[in-house]
């Protein structure tokens, strides 16, 4: 009785896309939030891990799983791909600005050198995003220790190591050298990297829209 409960109950794919849809129109809202100078990295990756991430054990599907189109769906990298030959940190995310405000990462946005590629969603996710030494992150990393552990829809008393080296400790190295001898680094890079993974996802929705297979499928 009770599994037939569970099968009258079950979500439609309709309803799935509707929340898909306000998912996508939040975080277009949040990222043009963040842009405009709110501190909301934390909002976005809960939002991203609610789209693209699934959980096996705890039985959580992202919503591009719950739909259906997890395997169909292609993600735009905006990323190099990742050579193994380069000893360099690696911060395929992001880019460095100095200004009158100081040193800082920024989201490159359209700015990409690599110009894009689309991948699997899976493949997309497991892509090496940041890389000092021993310290490496792909983008579900970067992703779930922000929702998961920084205060997006929990907070972790004790940072997770590759975390505090980058945010912290400026593993990746870099820093900039004023004219007047003073030196500063860059600062914690994920709160722009969170930005750009938004980018890469807002263009998945965009990508969506206009090959409009995903509207079809959700209004059966």
């Amino acid at each position: 009785m009770a599994k037939a409960q569970d099968e009258h109950r079950r979500k439609s794919a309709k309803e799935a896309y509707q929340v898909f849809s306000r998912k996508m129109n939040q975080l277009e809202d949040l990222a043009a939030g963040f842009d405009s100078g709110a501190n909301n990295y934390d909002l976005i990756a809960i939002i991203l891990r609610v789209v693209v991430i699934d959980n096996p054990k705890s039985e959580s599907r992202s919503l591009l799983s719950t739909l259906g189109v997890g395997t169909k769906t292609r993600i735009l990298s905006t990323v190099e791909p990742f050579n193994e030959g380069n000893l360099l940190p690696i911060m395929g995310l992001v880019s460095q600005r100095v200004s009158a405000a100081g040193a800082r990462y920024e989201a490159l946005l359209q700015n990409s050198p690599s110009g894009g590629r689309l991948l699997k969603v899976d493949d997309w996710l497991a892509e090496i995003v940041f890389k000092a030494g021993k310290f490496v992150l792909n983008r579900k990393d970067v992703i779930q220790l922000i929702a998961n552990n920084d205060g997006g829809a929990h907070f972790d008393r004790f940072y997770e190591e590759r975390h505090y080296r980058l945010s912290k400790e400026n593993v990746l190295g870099w820093h900039v050298k004023y004219p007047d001898g003073r030196s500063e680094q860059f600062g914690d890079p994920f709160p722009a990297a969170i930005r750009q993974i938004a980018h890469e996802v807002l263009k998945m929705n965009s990508l969506l829209k206009a090959e409009g297979w995903l509207y079809e499928i959700a209004s059966d």
